[in-house]
């Protein structure tokens, strides 16, 4: 049956589908149902099934070098937001800082800043405390920089607004 599919998937590729290719689409569908139910916190394990079948989907084709992926990062950004959701921080930000690797957004930055506020709020050493915020500013203003549209713009600001209070940072910005 593997065979077949992967016979079937390369003929499809070349005729129907265009620049996507259809793993890719596949992945896609897994993706996007798996975003939707993080971004709504609702069924969060199961959202990460979904993840992680649309990782299993596009890993093929991102060791193929021939293979050129149109989202190279959503999988392992999705899957990151979501394991961050479910308290798994070290796991989300490996994914997190993966995703980043492949493509630089906006958005994933800022779950990596997400994530990394998580850390140093389970943090009680001061070194760690200050790399952790330095991290958190830096990823910050690559979220400014990459947000075009300022969707992120809200998000980052009360992110470091809530940094300031706790550290006594009020005069930094």
């Amino acid at each position: 049956m593997k065979k077949d599919q992967t016979r079937i998937e390369r003929i499809v590729e070349k005729d129907t589908v265009g620049h996507i290719p259809l793993g890719e689409m596949i992945a896609l569908a897994y993706w996007g149902q798996a975003f939707i139910y993080a971004e709504r916190d609702a069924n969060l394990c199961y959202a990460l099934e979904l993840a992680k079948k649309a990782l299993e989907q596009i890993e093929p084709m991102m060791k193929a070098s021939s293979t050129i992926l149109q989202f190279p990062a959503r999988y392992t950004d999705c899957k990151g937001w979501i394991l961050h959701k479910l308290g798994e921080t070290d796991e989300a930000i490996e994914c997190l800082e993966q995703s980043v690797a492949r493509e630089a957004q906006a958005e994933t930055y800022l779950h990596l800043a997400l994530a990394y506020e998580s850390k140093l709020l389970q943090t009680s050493d001061k070194a760690q405390e200050r790399q952790f915020l330095t991290r958190i500013q830096a990823y910050c203003q690559h979220v400014r920089e990459l947000d075009a549209n300022e969707r992120f713009c809200q998000q980052v600001e009360q992110l470091l607004q809530r940094l300031q209070k706790p550290l006594g940072l009020d005069s930094e910005k």
